[in-house]
């Protein structure tokens, strides 16, 4: 067997004219203009036959077809991107709120206590004073004004505060 050049660079051998092989019957190609080099790209029963240039038009289609759907993606993700940042954005501000919001309850809870604690010491205070006025009276020492009036203003502050 005598293996000929190769076709047109496709890397397949053709045989020597007038080399036959009849256990595979296999014939050299005369025309490579009619047939493609070693059989290749043959359409049913020799018809509809493709050529290189057919066949890059379908691959060129194939690839611009998937440029387009990769374009549309792109397009798809940069349209999506701002609502997910403002999701995230959103979803970060409600935590923020939500921490703020107990820290303000813990505040208010404790300006509570600290009320409870002054409306303490204020009835401690004037229980005092009247304690004082009252001892002054009985043991008929005079009462001082300062006393009167700092009974009076607590007094006052007290029934303000409880309304």
């Amino acid at each position: 067997m005598k293996i000929g050049t190769v076709a047109s660079g496709s890397g397949c051998p053709i045989l020597s004219t007038g080399d036959t092989f009849s256990q595979f019957n296999i014939t050299p190609q005369k025309d490579r203009r009619t047939n493609p080099p070693c059989g290749l790209l043959r359409g049913r029963k020799g018809k509809n036959k493709m050529t290189i240039e057919e066949i890059l038009s379908i691959m060129q289609l194939i690839t611009n077809f998937g440029t387009i759907c990769a374009m549309v993606y792109a397009l798809y993700r940069f349209g999506r991107k701002p609502t997910t940042d403002l999701e995230s954005r959103v979803s970060t501000a409600e935590l923020e709120i939500a921490e703020i919001k107990r820290s303000l309850m813990q505040g208010n809870d404790r300006f509570r206590e600290q009320a409870k604690t002054n409306e303490v010491l204020i009835r401690a205070t004037l229980a005092l004073l009247e304690f004082e006025v009252h001892y002054c009276e009985t043991e008929q020492k005079p009462i001082s004004k300062n006393l009167e009036k700092a009974k009076d203003d607590l007094n006052e502050y007290f029934s303000k505060v409880r309304a």
